[in-house]
């Protein structure tokens, strides 16, 4: 009778204080418009809904996400293999012309200078949000994962579970931690992150 009690005890504390992780994603292309998610969620609105992840620990900046199948999928596939844009500025062109009193130089030739910039990625910013609610209370932001310069490696969808996994590489991951006080309170916030084509420390974001 003792061992029932228990046991009913236990399960009961367990679903009094049973705890949900939702993980939203917020992605951005190049041209600053966002990848239109499913989540209706208030603050993360039009965000992916990640059923799993995979990697975005390491400085290797690779992560998997995986998705339920939608109709986002596909703006996915179509930027896989895509080979960042090379944008370069074009300096305009100067004219001086030098007269003096005895001479008159002939105007110098006018030079055009082009400097290559910074390649465009198809998708400039990954937002990762790791949140966790305890039964009906709000959920609290635990984690955040960022991910800049983002190429899509691999997308595959899986009949049987509904879910398409994509793979992304990144040029730079930064990983963002919020520690809570057991009165959720927010008491402090960590920070770092690591720039690949560098290979130094990143935490400008």
């Amino acid at each position: 009778m003792k061992t029932t009690f228990l046991l009913l005890a236990v399960l009961f504390t367990t679903s009094l204080f049973a705890q949900t992780t939702t993980i939203y994603g917020k992605v951005t292309k190049s041209d600053g418009i966002r990848v239109k998610g499913t989540s209706t969620y208030r603050g993360y609105e039009d965000q992916l809904i990640i059923t799993n992840l995979a990697g975005g620990v390491d400085h290797t900046a690779l992560i998997e996400l995986e998705v339920p199948t939608s109709g986002y999928v596909g703006t996915f596939r179509n930027m896989m293999n895509t080979a960042p844009t090379q944008i370069v500025a074009v300096k305009a062109a100067t004219t001086i012309n030098l007269k003096s009193a005895a001479t008159a130089l002939a105007a110098i030739p006018a030079k055009t200078i082009t400097t290559p910039l910074s390649a465009v990625f198809p998708i400039s910013r990954i937002d990762i949000s790791i949140t966790s609610r305890t039964n009906n209370q709000m959920p609290i932001l635990t984690r955040q994962i960022i991910l800049e310069d983002v190429n899509v490696e691999s997308c595959t969808d899986d009949i049987a579970s509904g879910t398409s996994k994509i793979k992304f590489k990144a040029n730079r991951i930064g990983w963002i931690y919020n520690n809570w006080g057991v009165d959720g309170k927010l008491r402090s916030t960590d920070k770092s992150g690591w720039d690949v084509v560098k290979g130094t420390a990143w935490t400008n974001f």
